[in-house]
């Protein structure tokens, strides 16, 4: 009995480290990040963030992949935004053909968020809104330490992993340091790589 125990034990750690690589893979597959350079990331309408995936969007630009026209129709009217990403950059909206004050904030891939201004019954239009990691006051700053804690985690588990299956070796040090070589850049490998997908999710 305590045979099976000691040897359960010793699958345990390897396996979480691979359940957190596979969650971090379907968390990507699942949330299927909408790119900036298909849509607007995310556009918000006073308090009510709207998923850049919800507008259909068109480009403004054959240089430039961030300059988009974006709408979303409702049944009081059709809301759409223009971001320019040519130099100065700038944002434009219209509700209905009524202009709405417009502001671009985020850069690059990671999240490009057109701020809207509008009245509070255009808005009220639009609630409840999505969820979104702006919408949750992630931002890129945060994103990053987050990314780091997931690094940092999975180091650790992967360490433990290698403690538990090389300490009965004959030579444990030797074990574990050929194990550490391959395991810890595939750990880096496999959370860099999932995570920057999950980067581009807003």
């Amino acid at each position: 009995m305590n045979t099976d125990t000691s040897r359960y034990a010793r699958w345990l750690p390897a396996l979480l480290l691979v359940l957190s690589w596979l969650a971090l893979w379907l968390t990507g597959l699942w949330l299927t990040p909408a790119r900036p350079d298909e849509a607007i990331a995310v556009v918000r309408v006073n308090d009510v963030y709207l998923d850049g995936r919800r507008f259909t969007c068109e480009h403004l630009s054959e240089t430039n992949d961030f300059s988009l026209g974006c709408t979303l129709a409702r049944g009081a009217g059709e809301l759409r935004v223009e971001t320019r990403w040519d130099l100065p950059t700038s944002c434009a909206a219209t509700w209905h053909g009524e202009s709405l004050a417009c502001q671009l904030r985020g850069f690059g891939y990671f999240h490009v968020v057109a701020e809207v201004t509008a009245p509070a019954e255009i808005a009220a239009t639009f609630a409840p809104g999505d969820v979104t990691l702006v919408a949750l006051g992630v931002n890129e700053q945060s994103w990053l330490w987050i990314g780091l804690g997931v690094l940092a985690a999975t180091s650790l588990l992967a360490l433990y992993a290698v403690w538990v299956w090389s300490r009965r070796s004959p030579r444990p040090i030797l074990t574990a340091g050929l194990i550490l070589a391959w395991l810890l850049p595939l750990n880096l490998i496999i959370v860099v790589a999932n995570y920057a997908g999950l980067s581009m999710i807003d």
